[in-house]
């Protein structure tokens, strides 16, 4: 997989500005100078041998997370899943070779990863484990749907790649949180009585906002799926 990191990170929406732009000091830029070796058919097949790697990696999850019982998980799974975010599921996420089907794909095994680390988290925490998670995962979405323009420097893990991303690459990992995560976490009211669920904020009005306002049909279509999914979830 580091092979494939290679490959997509060169092609990545970061490095592609910055071989547009000199002075765009992203956080990827020191890939962009070996872009030139990686030939439209090798962009390619890594993007196809990474999306059959994340398939699998979407079977795995599924079961892994299922099998979670008391918030109970394992440390070195997380630190290997850790080490796949970043070799694969982002750089797939960021490179402009990536279709929509396998943005899609990417886009729950970034929910499931996330995740996993998120129950990982509130297995070490004495208060409310669904607060914990859900917490992990309004921070992440706003994250993701603002890095995209803005980058944050307390942002998440995958801030450094999300700077300059089409709103359709952004928004998978939007849909594929909200796709993950458990009813009792999705579903759960807010801490307080001004608050309101995940489901209203900040997912759903982050896909209403893209139905709304995004000049793309591709976008407005993915948000629109979107929506519809979450929605069957009350």
């Amino acid at each position: 997989s580091r092979g494939i990191e290679g490959i997509l990170t060169s092609q990545s929406f970061a490095s592609r500005d910055n071989r547009n732009d000199s002075s765009n000091d992203t956080a990827l830029s020191s890939s962009s100078s070996s872009s030139a070796h990686h030939s439209p058919l090798e962009v390619t097949r890594a993007v196809d041998l990474g999306t059959e790697i994340v398939s699998t990696l979407k079977l795995i999850m599924t079961r892994l997370l299922s099998d979670i019982v008391d918030y109970q998980t394992d440390e070195n799974v997380n630190d290997t899943l850790s080490s796949l975010l970043e070799v694969l599921l982002l750089p797939l996420l960021c490179c402009t070779s990536t279709s929509v089907d396998s943005l899609s794909k990417v886009g729950v095994a970034l929910g499931q990863v996330w995740l996993y680390g998120w129950y990982c988290q509130a297995g070490n925490n004495c208060r409310d484990d669904d607060g914990v998670i859900a917490q992990c995962a309004a921070r992440t979405i706003a994250d993701l749907a603002t890095t995209s323009s803005q980058p944050s420097p307390e942002g998440s893990s995958a801030n450094r790649w999300m700077v300059g991303l089409p709103d359709l690459n952004v928004l998978s990992p939007v849909r594929g949180i909200s796709a993950t995560l458990p009813d009792s976490v999705l579903l759960r009211p807010g801490s307080t009585d001004t608050s309101s669920s995940l489901l209203l904020t900040p997912i759903g009005t982050y896909l209403i906002d893209l139905c709304l306002h995004s000049t793309d049909p591709a976008v407005r279509l993915s948000a629109i799926r979107g929506l519809d999914t979450v929605l069957t979830r009350v």
